[in-house]
């Protein structure tokens, strides 16, 4: 009976209105893409640059949670299929979903 006062606890939890809604914090690499964009700023070989422009993309693609990994990765996709109606539509819910992120 006590295994299942957690789990139950949990499942009530999640049910309350703004639980599921509520986006984390961004993830914390401002650091990370400060030295990036330093050194992306001083680089002269286009290689490099290609290299680094990637990882920035990489850390400014990820997003806090599995919610909004979704609809960014959604929102992507339509932008690169042509759908920029659609692209928008669906990246206005991850501002709407989870601005400090976005």
């Amino acid at each position: 009976m006590r295994l299942l006062i957690l789990p139950i606890c949990l499942t009530c939890l999640m049910a309350l209105p703004g639980w599921a809604d509520t986006c984390p914090p961004p993830l914390e690499y401002a650091d990370r893409k400060a030295a990036l964009l330093e050194t992306l700023q001083s680089t002269r070989d286009a290689n490099a640059g290609r290299f680094l422009t990637r990882e920035l993309l990489s850390l400014l693609a990820t997003a806090p949670n599995r919610k909004a990994q979704a609809t960014l990765d959604e929102g992507i996709f339509l932008r690169r299929a042509g759908d920029l109606d659609g692209a928008g539509d669906v990246l206005d819910r991850l501002v709407a979903y989870c601005p400090e992120f976005a």
